[in-house]
């Protein structure tokens, strides 16, 4: 069986490319990241705990009717936000998963040499 000089070029390009690729680089990157979804995790509880407090200050002062009225509201928003946390962990994790695989096994770039 012939080896396909087209195959080959697309072959050698890849591997160009991929020796060029800074695995340093990209492995700073995600440990900045991995830094970044702690401290936007951090944001996210402070600002649930406030979500919290805010609901209860309306609890305690608004009216009897008016709190009926929002009850609903207030309920949905919260179950939004946890939703929309719950999405952006699950989306989070998932890039570091994959950017962690990526380096762990792109970093051995010698071994396509």
């Amino acid at each position: 069986m012939a080896i396909d000089p087209q195959n080959m070029q697309e072959v050698e390009s890849v591997a160009k490319k991929w020796s060029q690729i800074d695995f340093e680089h990209l492995q700073r990157n995600l440990n900045e990241e991995v830094q970044a979804v702690g401290v936007r995790e951090s944001q996210c509880r402070v600002a649930r705990q406030q979500l919290i407090a805010e609901s209860k200050n309306y609890y305690e002062h608004a009216d009897k009717q008016s709190r009926k009225a929002a009850s609903p509201l207030i309920r949905a928003f919260q179950k939004e936000y946890d939703r929309a946390i719950e999405r952006a962990k699950a989306a989070e994790a998932d890039l570091i998963f994959v950017c962690r695989t990526f380096t762990a096994v792109c970093g051995k770039k010698n071994f396509y040499q």
